[in-house]
Order: structure tokens, then sequence, then C-alpha cells
């Protein structure tokens, strides 16, 4: 019975405040268009959805990306925004990236780079006063928002059908997780 309840004190604390829920929604309308959207510019606009893994914290992490501005054919704004879960702490982070695709000839997908600001907001969830764990640092129901930057390499392969494959590595510097790992897709 003791078990049951822990497990049901731990589901409690992992869920999201309404603000974190509604701070997300906002975050998807942001970087997302319509399809009649698609053409921006002398480029094509791309947003889709990610999913990977995050070290310290560990986490998994879902979210969303979009291309906002292309400033050259081969230098893009590229903000995403992505929510961790686990570590007993709920992540919420805003990136604002620039990229540049690196030409590469005949190779089957675009090589990429790129580095940019990212604002993180962490919500500690601690559910054992007499035990710290790794990514709350032993707090109790504490919030952090922090700003950090982050670099990143990654590989980008356009599919049939206005289609998209990803795969990025990110490394983040002071205040955000150290090492993620995502895999996305785009729509154009």
């Amino acid at each position: 019975m003791i078990s049951i309840l822990r497990w049901a004190d731990h589901a409690r604390a992992m869920t999201p405040s309404p603000t974190i829920v509604l701070a997300l929604v906002t975050a998807l309308g942001l970087f997302t268009s319509s399809p009649a959207d698609a053409q921006s510019g002398a480029g094509r606009s791309i947003y889709g959805p990610h999913i990977g893994l995050s070290a310290d914290p560990d986490q998994l992490v879902i979210g969303v990306f979009a291309e906002l501005a292309e400033f050259t054919p081969d230098l893009a704004l590229r903000p995403s925004a992505d929510v961790g879960f686990g570590d007993n702490v709920l992540t919420l982070i805003l990136n604002a990236d620039v990229q540049y695709a690196i030409p590469a000839q005949n190779f089957p997908a675009m090589p990429y780079v790129g580095m940019g600001l990212g604002l993180a907001y962490y919500d500690f969830k601690d559910l054992d006063p007499g035990v710290p764990s790794g990514a709350g640092h032993g707090r109790i129901d504490d919030t952090e928002t922090e700003i950090g930057l982050n670099l990143l390499v990654g590989i980008e392969k356009e599919l049939a059908g206005y289609k998209s494959a990803r795969a990025e590595i990110r490394f983040g510097i002071d205040e955000l997780p150290d090492f993620k790992f995502m895999v996305g897709l785009g729509f154009y």
C-alpha cells in the first residue's frame, strides 16, 4: 500500500502545472505554421516535431523546430521549443539557434553546424528530502530560469513529399543540458 501511495505522489509531482502547459502550447503555436505559409522569402520554411534524449538532466525530450528566417541560402534562424521529462525535473527550453548548412558535393544529405542562446525553465520535484537527486541537487519543489549557449552539429536529408529527416547533437554551455541527441521530421 505504501508503494502505491509513493507512486501516486511521484505521478502527481511530475504532472506539469497549467502555466507550463500554456507556455508549451503557446510555443508550439509560435514555432509552427500552416502549409499555406510554407514559402517565405527566397527559401522554404521548415517546421516539425523532434524527439530525443538529454544528459544532465537525464531526460526524454520532445519538441518542435522551425526555420523562421533565411539570411543566405546556407545561413538560417532555426528556433526550437523542447520539453524534458525525467530525473525528477520538468524542463522547458526555448532555443534561438543560427544554423549554417555546410556545402557538400556528392553527399546524400546536408551537414550543418550552429549555435544560439537557450532559455531554460526547470521545475524540480524531489520526493524524498533525505535523498538528493542528480538534477535537483536536493531541492524540493523548486524552480529556476537560466540562460545558456547551444553548440550543435547535425545532418538533414530531404525526403519525398515535402519532408526532411534530421539528426542533431547539441552541447549546452552554462545552465543548459550538457548533451542532447535529437531526431526530427521537417515539413516544407
